[in-house]
């Protein structure tokens, strides 16, 4: 077998396994000249359709995972339902903090008994903690920046919703203790659902 007969088997083989419109007639791969001629034209093609073609082995490595090329009407639903619940637990944060922070502590005596016994720096402190967890718990995520941060947030809003209970509880509050738990179940199922079930980096 010649030298050329070996190349036009190699050129078979290799644009066998191409799209039609990316083959070539190997006989033309020959001469030197021809052979350029044939790579720029192929290149330019493969050049003109990378988008499309990356797109492709994308969708096709996602399957061969075992994962579907587009996301699943369920896991739309529950990447909905963490949106809702984070932005309601912000919205509640956010409101239960300024209160803590701009409001003259002996309004906030008035209405609840457990500040009375408590420093004006503790409450404040208090009420930033929670504006910064109703930051956290939605900017993150909208902004793509560190969007981690979403289901650290609401962990550490679970340790926070803790304390409240046992203060709560130690005054006799139950109502506002049954208030915390259901918000501390709420904060759980942020922080189960980005760090497993919808991650904002899966």
């Amino acid at each position: 077998m010649t030298r050329s007969d070996k190349d036009n088997a190699i050129l078979t083989e290799f644009f066998a396994g191409l799209p039609d419109k990316f083959r070539v007639a190997p006989a033309r791969m020959c001469c030197a000249p021809g052979r350029l001629a044939v790579y720029g034209r192929w290149w330019a093609a493969i050049s003109r359709e990378r988008h499309g073609l990356a797109a492709r082995r994308r969708r096709t490595a996602r399957r061969i995972d075992g994962q579907p090329a587009s996301p699943a009407p369920e896991r739309k639903l529950m990447n909905l339902a963490l949106w809702i619940v984070a932005g309601l637990l912000a919205a509640l944060a956010l409101f239960s903090g300024a209160t803590k922070v701009f409001l003259p502590k002996s309004k906030l005596d008035e209405s609840t008994d457990w500040t009375e016994s408590a420093s004006v720096g503790f409450v404040r402190t208090l009420g930033w903690l929670e504006i910064l967890a109703a930051v956290g718990l939605i900017l993150p995520a909208a902004l793509d920046i560190a969007p981690v941060m979403v289901p650290v947030t609401a962990a550490c809003w679970i340790l926070l919703m803790i304390g409240g209970m046992i203060i709560h509880a130690r005054y006799g509050h139950y109502k506002n203790v049954t208030l915390c738990l259901v918000l501390l179940a709420a904060a759980a199922f942020v922080a189960w659902g980005r760090f497993d079930l919808e991650p904002f980096t899966g």
